[in-house]
């Protein structure tokens, strides 16, 4: 049996192009959640319009509800990509400065996981902008 038989909990890069020809590309094509939507357009146009970065937005539920797809709106009305990564990858401030600082203008940060875990990133980043803020 080779190796593409079997099943992994990773995507790979092919997987990830054609996921992305399914998310849709503006809040226009995105079905459902219209108050949600209308609040971001409101809140994406009064950062541009102040020239100012997007601040925090928490999208939480089970899945399927398109809080990532909305992630990858806010960053294509930003003008930015979309980084991503999970609670449990983050073990240290060190591994939060590193996607931070690779962070350009109109991107968007996304952190995946649950509470506690979120919780733990949260402390992460808070230490991960103090020791960048000293560099």
């Amino acid at each position: 049996m080779t190796s593409d038989h079997f099943i992994s909990g990773l995507k790979n890069p092919e997987e990830l192009r054609f996921e992305q020809h399914l998310r849709p590309t503006r809040f226009e094509d995105f079905v459902g959640q219209g108050q949600i939507k209308e609040n971001l357009r409101v809140y994406i146009g009064a950062a541009k319009q102040r020239r100012e970065p997007l601040d925090h937005v928490l999208f939480s539920g089970p899945p399927g509800l398109g809080k990532t797809t909305l992630a990858y709106l806010i960053a294509g009305a930003l003008g930015g990509g979309l980084h991503a990564t999970t609670g449990p990858a983050l073990d240290r401030p060190a591994d939060l400065v590193g996607i931070l600082t690779n962070l350009q203008a109109g991107d968007v940060l996304v952190l995946v996981g649950t509470h506690k875990q979120l919780d733990e990133a949260k402390v992460l980043l808070e230490a991960a902008s103090a020791t960048s803020s000293r560099a």
